[in-house]
């Protein structure tokens, strides 16, 4: 709906359509000025097209702004600088205990083992149990492998 109330010239302002965006039961309403490129449409300039147009423009800004998606484009930031990570500070029992973790829970939703194992693919090929054995002999020994590693001399 363009706002009447806003007409060209009066106060500065320039005709504007408002959209109501709903995402998770919380709704907000943006207004949106009704633009062809960088220049404001006069009242009397005014098309369906440009309306519609503007309307759509105003939904996506809405969606990005509510659910964040696209916030350094409209607040025009450089994106952060890479985070550097120090990787004496990764846990090894910590990862396996993921791994483990995200393997019961592929277990649980899946139903048995055997259907979970013939998903995981190395070189295209299902995972035997007894790579799998290894796979997980490995992880519990790593720990202990990294504390002999650094205490050598």
């Amino acid at each position: 709906v363009v706002d009447e109330a806003k007409k060209w010239g009066v106060n500065g302002y320039c005709p504007e359509v408002r959209v109501r965006v709903t995402i998770d039961d919380q709704a907000r309403e943006f207004n949106y000025p009704l633009i062809n490129g960088a220049t404001v449409i006069k009242m009397e300039e005014i098309s369906q097209q440009k309306v519609a147009t503007a309307q759509k423009r105003a939904y996506v800004k809405g969606v990005a702004q509510m659910t964040g998606l696209g916030l350094r484009l409209w607040e025009k930031e450089e994106p952060d600088a890479p985070i550097e990570t120090n990787d004496e500070a990764h846990s090894v029992q910590v990862c396996s205990n993921r791994i483990r973790r995200k393997y019961a829970e592929a277990v649980k939703r899946v139903g048995d083992e055997k259907t979970v194992r013939e998903r995981i693919e190395f070189d295209r090929k299902a995972i035997t149990e007894k790579q799998l054995q290894m796979i997980f002999w490995a992880l519990s020994h790593a720990a202990e492998l990294e504390h002999q590693l650094v205490r050598m001399k």
